[in-house]
């Protein structure tokens, strides 16, 4: 019995022997008339560096010598370049290509090789993001902690101190762009982003500034720099103007405490900065004669009919500042005054304060 149960084991596994040789002549039979796939070098160390509306892809060339030329494909394969290949060394030599025109957002890039006699290597894949004006309007600019404006008689210009916030992380450095009175040339300050190692405040001084309210030779161009990634092929600018002009004011107030109006205080040639806030629209520091209270500040809004408008605080966010009723302020564009007349909150009670002055540049 034993003899018989080995007879048959031995033939069962001579069969599977048999058939399993049998597979593997059908394969070579199949496969041994194709030729062998050939691929030059591929491209190594694919990277995509973000930038302004537009990437780099920088890589590394092994030292395939067939290699003419690469390949790149983004978009769904609807967009495509090539870039031509020169060899200037042997071995590993490293190439990159700018791909302009991007729309934000994140992209694929497909990359591969290819050589005059239509081979080509494997492809290697890589995902970047291009950068735009969501990103733009998205940064915070620098802040300036305060401003401090200083007039020069003689020149009939302004020097200005900046006192400068604490940087971003990403702010790279920035820049203060602005044209010298007295010789109408552009000048530019690089300003650093680095803290100070005794962690004072970064203070930034400069000189011959304009005061001609609504001249852009009068203002200021702050520009803060920005790098998005690390790596990326642009650093990203956030650009601000800024305008702070020196003006005087003469007038008068009347105080009202209780429905009952005090005597009229009245000053002259009292000093003021104005600061452009936007189009048409400054911010006053002192309301008034008025410079001592922690909350002081006043809008005035030119409109096309050369009226003003104007809002604000005194000494309390409560402590509203208006147009008085039944007046009318003015801009004259001519001499660049202002003739204003409002009403100011003094204190929790509703006790108010109104105010007339004349607001004119210093020079």
């Amino acid at each position: 019995m034993k003899i018989i149960f080995g007879i048959l084991l031995a033939g069962t596994a001579a069969s599977l022997a048999a058939t399993a040789c049998g597979d593997m002549d059908s394969i070579h039979e199949q496969y041994s008339g194709r030729p062998e796939k050939i691929y030059i070098g591929r491209v190594d160390s694919l990277k995509a560096h973000g930038g302004l509306n537009r990437t780099m892809l920088s890589w590394y060339m092994n030292s395939d010598p067939k290699i003419d030329s690469t390949v790149i494909y983004w978009n769904f394969r609807q967009d495509s370049l090539v870039k031509p290949f020169v060899r200037t060394t042997p071995g590993m030599q490293k190439d990159s290509v700018f791909i302009e025109g991007l729309g934000e957002g994140n992209f694929n890039f497909e990359v591969y090789n290819r050589n005059v006699e239509g081979l080509y290597s494997m492809t290697q894949t890589v995902s970047g993001h291009v950068y735009g004006d969501a990103y733009m309007n998205g940064l915070r600019q620098r802040a300036i902690s305060s401003v401090a404006v200083t007039p020069n008689a003689e020149t009939q210009s302004n020097s200005i101190e900046i006192v400068w916030g604490d940087a971003d992380m990403l702010n790279a450095y920035s820049e203060i762009v602005y044209t010298e009175k007295s010789t109408g040339k552009r000048e530019t300050i690089h300003v650093t982003s680095e803290k100070d190692p005794a962690n004072q405040a970064l203070v930034t001084k400069f000189d011959d500034v304009g005061n001609v309210l609504g001249d852009e030779s009068s203002s200021f161009e702050v520009v803060c720099y920005y790098i998005p990634e690390k790596g990326a092929c642009d650093t990203i600018p956030k650009r601000y103007a800024k305008q702070f002009l020196t003006y005087v004011s003469t007038g008068s107030r009347v105080q009202y405490t209780g429905g009952k109006a005090g005597n009229p205080i009245a000053w002259s040639n009292y000093g003021k900065i104005l600061q452009r806030a936007n189009d048409n629209t400054y911010d006053c520091n002192f309301i008034g004669g008025w410079g001592a209270n922690a909350i002081n500040l006043f809008r005035l809004t030119i409109k096309e009919d050369n009226t003003v408008d104007m809002v604000g605080y005194y000494g309390n966010y409560s402590w509203t500042l208006t147009n008085t009723d039944g007046t009318v302020s003015t801009y004259d564009p001519e001499t660049k005054s202002f003739d204003l007349k409002y009403t100011v909150i003094t204190n929790a009670s509703g006790d108010y304060t109104e105010v007339q002055e004349k607001v004119s540049p210093r020079y």
